[in-house]
């Protein structure tokens, strides 16, 4: 049997346009309503009410903490002050204990206006100082007040072969320039504070004087203000 002709074949028409889509998704719809409603008065009372008490709270602990501090202060004063000076000492003895790095050639520059320090104590003298690198003539000023801060404690003997080499020194000088050397020392010595125009003046006679020196006792010098500049800056514990 033959197949029928396409022109008796059902057409299937288009779905039109005003049909619903399938794949539409339904919205959700909530079925409840959102309700808000105005606090009342006396809600809003009591929360003012526990804000007001929260700050008079606080307040009052402060007001009396405060007021027990002042009529205790004569129990807790003095040893908050004794525990900050130890806190003090105990930084202090801290920033002695850490290296400080003293450049080679701020040595250098210190050990030539100053021959008759060694390195090692031209080093020690900056360390000890807050700014670190001085200049020679500032080492040379700390040197001679440093020994003399240490008479009390170096052993007699020692200290007058420092006042003797010095007075070896002021003999190398012109008379008046002896004289003005021994003054500057009389005046260190007394604890005067010294002008800087002074201490440039002492520390070149000085350098002059050492200068013509033999070399042996310019060694000897180096090490007995060695010894007087470590026993002030450096005591031992």
């Amino acid at each position: 049997m033959p197949p029928p002709s396409f022109q008796k074949v059902d057409v299937i028409p288009f779905a039109s346009a005003s049909a619903p889509s399938v794949s539409q998704t339904e919205e959700e719809v909530w079925d409840g309503e959102d309700v808000w409603e105005e606090p009342g008065a006396v809600a809003s009372m009591f929360a003012v009410l526990w804000l007001w008490v929260k700050r008079v709270t606080i307040a009052t602990a402060l007001i009396v903490t405060v007021a027990l501090l002042y009529l205790t202060k004569e129990k807790w004063l003095p040893q908050a002050k004794s525990a900050a000076i130890v806190l003090g000492e105990g930084v202090d003895e801290l920033a002695d204990r850490v290296p400080r790095t003293v450049p080679p050639e701020a040595i250098e520059a210190a050990r030539a206006q100053v021959p008759y320090l060694q390195p090692q104590t031209i080093e020690l003298i900056m360390a000890k100082s807050t700014e670190g690198v001085l200049a020679p003539v500032e080492v040379f000023r700390r040197a001679h007040q440093a020994a003399e801060r240490a008479r009390p404690s170096l052993p007699r003997t020692v200290a007058a072969e420092i006042d003797h080499h010095i007075a070896a020194v002021t003999a190398e000088l012109e008379p008046g320039e002896g004289e003005q050397l021994r003054s500057y020392f009389a005046t260190v010595r007394a604890g005067t504070a010294t002008a800087a125009y002074q201490d440039q003046e002492a520390a070149w006679l000085m350098a002059r004087g050492v200068k013509r020196l033999p070399a042996e006792r310019i060694a000897r010098m180096q090490e007995l203000f060695a010894q007087a500049v470590t026993a002030a800056l450096q005591p031992p514990v």
